[in-house]
């Protein structure tokens, strides 16, 4: 069975977690997680300051605004194909 994404770092995390628990060092973790020893210092670090809770994934945050409206992206894309058009009958 293949883990969805949060699923797969929070268990990643939890990894890295338990790992730090059984005495292993930073070096070690990281080798064995496929992670750099910074990302996992910076898990640690997070853990002592917050708690063991902290190890949940945390909510990817929402991008910018679309600068353009879903009728004129239709309208962009209409001309872009237009464009292609022109340009495959001009080098054929």
């Amino acid at each position: 069975m293949r883990l969805e994404a949060k699923e797969a770092q929070e268990f990643r995390l939890q990894q890295i977690y338990t790992l730090d628990q059984k005495g292993y060092t930073q070096n070690e973790i990281a080798q064995l997680t496929d992670c750099t020893q910074s990302w996992v210092s910076q898990i640690l670090k997070r853990v002592e300051e917050e708690d063991v809770e902290s190890l949940q994934a945390k909510e990817s945050k929402a991008g910018n605004k679309a600068a353009l409206g879903e009728d004129e992206l239709a309208d962009l894309d209409k001309r872009e194909q237009s464009c292609n058009l022109l340009r495959f009958r001009f080098f054929c």
